[in-house]
């Protein structure tokens, strides 16, 4: 799933433009309700020019990569109370909003 960014990526003289994007919800518990928290983390990577998947690396002094530093070179946004977040932030409460909607179709539709 390729989400293309606005703020693209610069390292290593290469434009990353491109993030595969991790989504974890979980649900708060308390007596009365039931809230959410979102983690995202978005990695960087492009398609070199033999159409490969390339994620910006760390190197060593020598210039070689370190291995899984790919892991390392990312974008996140964590979310504790994800309803509360989005009253403050329009963009949060849209992407809640439609993450949401989705969610219920899938459930009903599978018979969850």
């Amino acid at each position: 799933m390729a989400i293309v960014t606005e703020n693209p990526l610069e390292f290593d003289g290469k434009t990353y433009n491109l993030l595969g994007v991790s989504l974890a919800i979980s649900p708060l518990w308390s007596e009365t309700s039931v809230g959410c928290s979102v983690s995202l983390q978005a990695s960087p990577y492009i398609f070199n020019e033999s159409g490969v998947i390339e994620r910006p690396q760390l190197k060593d002094e020598d210039g070689n990569p370190i291995a899984g530093s790919e892991f390392q070179i990312g974008r996140s946004a964590v979310y504790m109370n994800v309803f509360e977040s989005a009253a403050e932030d329009p963009d949060l409460a849209e992407a809640v909003q439609t993450i949401s909607v989705a969610l219920q179709k899938l459930i009903t539709a599978k018979k969850l």
